[in-house]
């Protein structure tokens, strides 16, 4: 445990400025770390990073599957801000920060089987 574990326990790299959106950060080509503010209608200006875009797809299949109301109440909240970023192992959250695994679904103990999306829903 860290107090900076909201930042991946680097806050000099993953700063929230103005405090909205979902931040989701990626490594780019060159190796460096970066992100994307996303507000719910700026998927257009995303980079083609793969991770971006597995995160952009997940929230558009919640929301025109009639889901994805916990990721639009955090998108359009302009006094939020929720990171994202990669984790090898399972999803999970950490004080505000979404450690999401984009290819791992999950099982529930009722033998319930759910996508990536529905997880980072979740």
């Amino acid at each position: 445990m860290s107090p900076y574990s909201w930042v991946a326990n680097n806050p000099i790299l993953m700063i929230d400025p103005d405090g909205k959106d979902f931040l989701i950060w990626y490594t780019d080509d060159k190796g460096k770390k970066q992100n994307f503010r996303f507000n719910g209608t700026n998927a257009d200006g995303a980079p083609k990073n793969e991770f971006v875009q597995q995160f952009l797809s997940a929230y558009n299949y919640n929301v025109e599957n009639g889901g994805g109301e916990k990721m639009q109440a955090i998108a359009g909240n302009s006094k939020l801000s929720v990171g994202v970023t990669i984790s090898e192992e399972g999803s999970f959250l950490s004080s505000g920060y979404i450690y999401w695994n984009p290819t791992a679904g999950a099982e529930y103990e009722n033998g319930t089987v759910v996508s990536p999306a529905t997880v980072l829903e979740h």
